[in-house]
């Protein structure tokens, strides 16, 4: 009696590849979905804040106009006052509040940016994922021919053709995920750096706006 070739080790094998390529085919498709939810939801909440700041620049800019409108009324030369720092660094109040204007103003533009940014970085992290999914699925494909090589029948010809399909198709995917996490590594700084720069100049306007007003309010009185 002969051994069915299919009861051996190379049933289980192809048993093996066939479970691998179905795992990976469901892992990369819930680890995608499960990053993209995570990412989507923290750009919109980063979003919504950069939205928030922007408005309050925009907000307090307009208001300090016409606060400047209201002091100006009391006593015309109020801005042309020279305030010192340490007795050394002399100017006038005006140039506090241009200051205060031009950190606003900074803010203002750096949150009205991070939203191109972050559209990009999540345009290139999705193309990343797409990639890497591609990739895995060449791999997976791979192995079960290498496993079970009558599996290749019906869409190429040899079993050779097969094998070097995958690989080729492996090896086109490194140069395009290369530079695709390179470009989202990027637009990634660039978020990162226009949010700490946006707070950054937001608080700073905030603190140099008071000051002129307080010495602004003391010398009129």
């Amino acid at each position: 009696m002969m051994n069915d070739p299919f009861n051996s080790q190379d049933q289980v094998d192809l048993e093996f590849a066939k479970r691998n390529f179905e795992a990976t085919s469901h892992f990369v498709k819930e680890t995608t979905k499960l990053v993209n939810d995570v990412q989507l939801e923290h750009k919109r909440d980063l979003i919504a804040f950069n939205d928030k700041i922007a408005l309050y620049s925009s907000g307090v800019i307009s208001l300090s106009i016409t606060f400047v409108g209201f002091i100006i009324s009391l006593d015309t030369a109020i801005l042309a006052h020279n305030i010192s720092i340490l007795n050394k660094l002399v100017f006038p109040i005006k140039y506090l509040l241009f200051t205060a204007w031009g950190f606003f103003s900074i803010s203002l533009i750096s949150s009205l940016f991070i939203r191109l940014n972050i559209s990009l970085q999540i345009f290139y992290s999705r193309k990343r994922s797409w990639i890497e999914s591609q990739k895995e699925y060449s791999k997976a494909y791979l192995d079960l021919y290498k496993i079970n090589p009558n599996s290749t029948l019906g869409d190429y010809e040899t079993f050779e053709d097969a094998v070097e399909v995958q690989v080729k198709n492996i090896l086109s995917y490194e140069k395009p995920l290369k530079e695709t996490s390179f470009r989202e590594k990027l637009f990634q700084y660039f978020v990162g750096f226009l949010n700490y720069l946006s707070i950054l100049c937001f608080v700073a306007g905030i603190l140099l706006l008071l000051t002129s007003i307080i010495i602004s309010v003391n010398h009129t009185n």
